[in-house]
């Protein structure tokens, strides 16, 4: 390997964590999503467990995309882990579309404009149905 690759790759790497990190998108040009707004009916909370929705707007092409925001995280209310997730519907249900989430985070951005609605949910699973889903945006 030459010297210059040796010097550029570390370089490379800490370019593409540093851009992950500050929310850019990757295709084959590089784009930021700026958050645009946290929908007040986007939050979920559920025996102290809690998630925010956010919306926002990608600068290339002005499409929106959304991701869950989970703070609040670790032991419910009911001492039961805390799990957040965010779902998606084009109007035929709802699918989970990112993993689940058991501290302060954020998941990826997914796309949410023209037909696309997405959602938080937040729980703690001491029964099958014991979680809730935030307002759809």
């Amino acid at each position: 390997m030459s010297r210059l690759r040796q010097v550029l790759r570390p370089l490379a790497v800490l370019g593409a964590t540093a851009a992950l990190t500050l929310g850019v998108v990757s295709s084959a040009h590089a784009d930021t999503i700026n958050v645009s707004v946290v929908p007040v009916g986007g939050k979920a909370e559920f025996h102290g467990c809690y998630a925010k929705l956010q919306l926002g707007i990608r600068t290339s092409d002005q499409r929106q995309f959304a991701r869950g925001q989970f703070v609040g995280m670790g032991l419910s209310t009911r001492n039961q882990d805390c799990v957040g997730w965010l779902q998606r519907s084009n109007g035929n249900g709802w699918v989970k579309v990112s993993g689940d989430h058991y501290a302060a985070d954020y998941t990826a951005w997914y796309y949410d404009d023209h037909a696309y609605k997405s959602r938080v949910c937040v729980g703690d699973f001491l029964y099958s149905n014991s979680y809730t889903c935030g307002q759809a945006f």
